[in-house]
């Protein structure tokens, strides 16, 4: 058994992203299924550690790290080999890209996107120059590398070929799980369809607007429910040019609240321009929602048979399939079965079991 350290960084610290979430659900499942001690560094201050890891009594050392990504990759190189060696740890698992830009070859990092180099115009020249100089040049030397779907190792290994050995797919799974004693689906009425997004360029969410604005010139109004934090107030000015859809924003929601709105809902819509994985498909898959989304390679790996896919480019696209969902109940009843045999391929505990043994290939290396 070897002595694992996890170094979880935040540019955000107690708040929920994306990459937090992959962050609890895979050390959990890693502490649950794997056969090595794990310890967490994190940035976040214990009282916002969710109950998944404060109830599991495993060691967690708490750093300051700066939000600046540079400055937290030059931090971590500093302040992680010294940490590991007083904890005892053989190995370091990143759960994000930025980890340090030195002594790495004891390094497991986790890629989740690569659109600062795929989507460059998604990101100031800032963001691009301190991706290419200091996180892509600590990759490089990494023991290993997990990309989150197929499609994200294929831009890795494009973006840089000498990785493709060291480069593997673990997939990740939903972290909303749906209570076995739960009921048969049932959708609310009136129906309604539902995105989970905060709302950045990638999430193309003005396509969605767009949609529901054609729709509402032909005289049809679905409701849609849009879950996630609009921190730059970008959806009031989208509203504003397409009055009177049914559109509503609800913020960010309590677990419980967000695993009723899945279950309930009559189609998860995603609009993407671009993603890494897209963990609310699976989210409503594993509630049996049928889902329309972006038609993306990553898209297609990620949901299967479970949905319709539509250029994220073309209004008219996501509007005829909207409304094909919510006025065809056998084409709603067949995407909702596939949704649940697509649910069915996915799990943490096979992540942890995958994750685990990249990271014992990186360990024997150094033996």
């Amino acid at each position: 058994m070897s002595r694992i350290l996890i170094n979880h960084f935040s540019p955000i610290p107690n708040k929920i992203t994306g990459i937090s979430v992959y962050t609890w659900q895979i050390v959990s499942a890693l502490l649950r299924h794997g056969k090595n001690e794990y310890v967490l560094s994190t940035n976040w201050d214990r009282e916002h550690l969710p109950e998944l890891i404060t109830g599991t009594g495993m060691e967690v050392v708490t750093r300051q790290v700066p939000a600046n990504e540079t400055a937290a990759l030059f931090r971590n190189t500093l302040d992680l080999p010294p940490l590991m060696a007083r904890l005892g740890c053989s190995a370091v698992f990143h759960p994000q890209p930025t980890s340090m830009i030195a002594r790495m070859k004891k390094s497991v990092v986790v890629i989740h996107d690569l659109y600062r180099v795929t989507h460059p115009d998604l990101h100031s020249w800032k963001q691009r120059v301190q991706w290419h100089y200091f996180t892509a040049f600590g990759f490089r030397q990494a023991g290993a590398l997990i990309a989150v779907s197929g499609a994200t190792r294929d831009a890795v290994v494009a973006a840089y070929p000498e990785v493709a050995p060291r480069t593997f797919v673990v997939h990740e799974a939903s972290p909303v799980e749906r209570p076995t004693d739960a009921p048969p689906r049932a959708p609310a009425t009136p129906p309604y369809g539902l995105m989970v997004a905060n709302i950045t360029p990638n999430k193309n969410v003005k396509l969605l607007i767009q949609a529901l604005g054609l729709l509402a010139q032909k005289g049809i109004r679905p409701k849609v429910n849009l879950v996630g934090r609009d921190e730059f107030g970008v959806l009031p000015s989208l509203l504003s040019s397409v009055p009177s859809l049914d559109l509503h924003q609800l913020g960010a929601v309590p677990d419980d609240r967000l695993r009723e709105l899945y279950a309930q809902a009559t189609v998860y819509i995603n609009t993407s321009f671009v993603e890494g994985f897209c963990l609310p498909i699976l989210e409503a898959h594993t509630f049996s929602t049928p889902v329309i989304c972006s038609d993306l390679p990553v898209l297609r790996e990620v949901a299967g048979d479970g949905a319709l896919f539509v250029d994220p480019h073309r209004p008219d696209d996501l509007a005829e399939a909207i409304r094909r969902v919510f006025s065809d109940g056998a084409l709603a009843a067949q995407l909702s079965e596939a949704a649940t045999r697509n649910a069915a391929r996915f799990s943490w505990e096979k992540a942890a079991r995958e994750t685990e043994a990249v990271l014992d290939r990186v360990i024997a290396a150094q033996e």
